[in-house]
């Protein structure tokens, strides 16, 4: 039986998705090393297997090319850097550290699988059903822990269950954000009946919920809240209904302000709140690694294994996590190569948002507004190449990609 390439490539990008959401957290996981040798025997066999789709990336999105070369020179540096100032970890260590990164050699892999379909909306259709299937199974887990303390999910890895206001905390992962505002642009803009609505908006509210309630972190409810004003601002407009929606935003924030919701948010952060805890950490986090950045500017800390050098990685107080403190957190890992790898990305996000204002229709200009809205505000904590989210920065790069080459070469 002969199997169609666009079936394996579909495939492929499935299972990078499942691994975004840990396949669900159903007791089968994959380690470092073998998430590592997935992406690059993917990567290299969609390569062999679709090269008029590569060639035609290679002509026609040099930017990718770019990063190929600036994440191939970038790991060649920091494992021998690692390798030479931390002797003592052994490879696999090294890895479990640097595997975040090989992530982004697999931009080809969803590059390819936007131009098998088309356009980009079967791959967030993709994302919505992985992530409607994680979020269903969240609010399970939290409303059987909260009824019986029942555990149906291997989420956490120890004995120590996270909590936060009396309820169980976990991390709904990129892809139910995403969800969340896809399925909120489909019920605001889309053009179908309430009835063939009311699947999406059940999964707002329930994603909403979860973003409130279960996930409970600060920077995304901000960040999801401020992409759902964008898609409602941004909505098909002439220049009289902009103004007027303009107003209306601009009114909720006030009003925001003047409820005390923005003070309560605002204080959350203060050390003496109940979240004093997480605020403490992240002031931990900043003195140390800015510290340690200033001492070792070229390539920080690079690879450090928390195994044999947890004084390096944790700070001397041990209460240093670089996952508290986003793109500082990279920059101590990455030292010089963050500006080529990421800044240079996020520059060409806004460069194609831009573009896509100017020249896209209307659905571009909404999808490159919200991703970059959410990659530049999500950057000071909960950055997108933390290895729990870092499928989703070449996710997220193949998307802006294919759209400026959508733009450029079948204008509107």
């Amino acid at each position: 039986m002969k199997i169609k390439k666009s079936s394996l490539v579909n495939l492929m990008v499935l299972v990078l998705l499942l691994i975004s959401v840990n396949f669900f957290h159903f007791g089968f996981s994959l380690g470092s090393f073998s998430i590592t040798i997935y992406i690059l025997v993917a990567t290299s066999f969609c390569v062999l297997m679709c090269q008029k789709e590569v060639r035609l990336i290679i002509n026609r999105a040099p930017f990718i090319v770019y990063l190929y070369f600036v994440t191939t020179i970038m790991l060649t540096v920091l494992f021998w850097y690692t390798d030479y100032t931390f002797p003592a970890q052994t490879f696999n260590q090294t890895l479990y550290r640097a595997w975040p990164y090989f992530s982004t050699f697999s931009i080809v892999i969803f590059m390819v699988y936007l131009f098998q379909h088309k356009g980009v909306a079967s791959l967030i259709k993709l994302i919505n059903i992985v992530a409607s299937i994680w979020l269903v199974l969240v609010v399970v887990q939290s409303l059987l822990y909260s009824l019986n303390q029942t555990f149906i999910l291997d989420y956490f890895s120890s004995d120590i269950v996270n909590m936060r206001n009396g309820s169980l905390r976990m991390d709904l992962t990129p892809s139910v954000n995403i969800m969340i505002l896809y399925n909120f642009y489909i019920v605001y803009s889309g053009k179908m009946s309430i009835k063939n609505k009311l699947p999406y908006i059940f999964l707002t509210i329930l994603g909403v919920y979860s973003l409130v309630a279960i996930q409970q972190t600060r920077m995304y409810t901000l960040t999801v809240l401020a992409c759902i004003a964008l898609i409602i601002l941004f909505d098909q407009n002439n220049k009289g209904r902009f103004i007027r929606k303009f107003y209306i935003v601009i009114i909720a924030v006030i009003f925001v302000f003047m409820s005390g919701v923005f003070d309560n948010f605002i204080a959350s952060f203060d050390v003496s709140s109940e979240y004093g805890g997480s605020t403490i950490a992240r002031n931990i986090a900043l003195d140390y690694y800015l510290e340690y950045l200033n001492q070792h500017p070229m390539f920080g800390m690079a690879f450090a294994s928390a195994e044999e050098y947890i004084s390096v990685l944790r700070g001397p107080s041990g209460g240093a996590y670089m996952s508290d403190v986003g793109v500082i957190g990279q920059a101590v890992t990455l030292g010089i190569f963050l500006f080529p790898f990421y800044i240079i990305t996020l520059i060409r996000f806004l460069y194609i948002t831009r573009y896509s204002l100017k020249n896209g229709k209307y659905e571009y200009r909404i999808l490159s507004l919200v991703m970059s809205a959410y990659i530049i505000l999500t950057s000071a904590t909960i950055i997108i190449l933390d290895s729990y989210r870092c499928i989703y920065y070449p996710c997220f790069i193949a998307v802006f990609e294919y759209i400026y080459w959508d733009m450029k070469y079948h204008p509107i």
